[in-house]
């Protein structure tokens, strides 16, 4: 069940804000060109047909590579190693040198596994690719942060958006869908008004829909 964050009463309506406790089935959902695996006993992730554990095969193949792409299952990729910082929490960091700035000593810090980028036309380039690794780190870190977000209020529900701009742009996005539904009540309300005064239905007997 996901945590309940807020309610918020808007024009007499409750949007309830929550946690999205399953923000993706599978990491393919939302990185078409790359995936994060890490082999920790306190923080195992891995892409759908692979085992954590194959995070040692690649940084076998990585360390045994002279170039900057290196070939795993039969494609080239880019391979960025990935740290851990883990002291209850889990913080990923693509850099040991920010790892290091909240724990000078490196006690809590691992390099356990890695963020693996194939090279295609879209990250042909090792610094595009490492953009993207970035990117997939910092949407690891909102996912174990809990800051992936939805919502449910009395004229529907929407999920999966991500940090603190998502959560602004969930509740205007639940705001305009109780403003939709409401102009629609009141516009179907009006239209069986003409109705009734139209065949000159006595008051008492019009039935009109509430609109909040």
């Amino acid at each position: 069940m996901s945590e309940e964050i807020e309610t918020i009463i808007y024009r007499g309506h409750e949007i309830k804000t929550y946690h999205d406790d399953n923000p993706i089935d599978d990491q393919e959902d939302l990185f078409n060109a790359g995936y994060l695996i890490y082999d920790h006993r306190q923080c195992s992730i891995a892409p759908k047909g692979k085992d954590p554990s194959f995070a040692g095969v690649i940084n076998q193949l990585w360390r045994e590579s002279k170039d900057d792409t290196t070939e795993i299952d039969g494609e080239y990729c880019f391979i960025f190693p990935v740290f851990a910082h883990i002291h209850g929490d889990v913080v990923f960091y693509i850099s040991e040198q920010k790892a290091r700035r909240y724990e000078p000593t490196g006690f809590d810090i691992s390099m356990k596994g890695f963020v693996v980028i194939k090279q295609c036309e879209e990250f042909h380039y090792k610094d595009v690719a490492l953009e993207e690794a970035h990117r997939i780190v910092k949407s690891y870190n909102m996912m174990l942060a809990g800051e992936i977000y939805g919502y449910k209020s009395d004229f529907g529900s929407c999920w999966g958006f991500w940090g603190q701009d998502g959560y602004k742009q969930m509740i205007a996005e639940a705001k305009d869908e109780i403003d939709g539904e409401l102009h629609y009540l009141m516009r179907k309300r009006l239209e069986i008004l003409k109705r009734y005064i139209k065949n000159k239905v006595p008051i008492i007997y019009r039935k009109l829909p509430e609109v909040a």
